[in-house]
């Protein structure tokens, strides 16, 4: 592994900010300064967040970024239901979006449970990175 790149989890997250980009141009015009901007940035968000914990000291410090993007992934989650409730754009268009929202929700939080185990590939990886970082000039 040679950047946060490499990692599925990463890769799920930004597809899932191409989806809901394309799930946003059916939304209301009414909406775009209001849910339809918030729901892109909590979804731009999501890989942000772990590409910067990717890039701190310890593992136990990216593990605290992979929470704070589930976070950003829960008030997604909540952003598409309030637009599902309040009858706002496309139903379908709404449901569309879980499927990629769950699957970002099963990698993160298995990525994470991963990362807490001390026998980690990915965990030990990490780490490595880490400390060739700390090293450098």
């Amino acid at each position: 592994m040679k950047t946060y790149r490499d990692l599925q989890v990463w890769q799920k997250s930004m597809t899932l900010v191409t989806e809901i980009y394309k799930i946003s141009k059916g939304f209301p015009k009414d909406e775009v300064y209001g849910l339809t901007s918030q729901t892109k940035h909590y979804a731009i968000s999501i890989p942000i967040i772990m590409a910067e914990g990717y890039g701190r000291n310890s593992t136990n410090e990216y593990i605290h970024f992979l929470r704070i993007a589930t976070g950003s992934l829960y008030e997604l989650q909540t952003q598409m239901e309030i637009f599902m409730k309040q009858q706002i754009g496309k139903k379908t268009l709404c449901l569309c979006a879980f499927a990629p929202m769950n699957l970002s929700s099963y990698f993160i939080l298995s990525f994470t449970s991963n990362l807490s185990l001390p026998t980690s590939q990915e965990g030990s990886a990490v780490k490595n990175v880490n400390a060739q970082k700390s090293k450098a000039p």
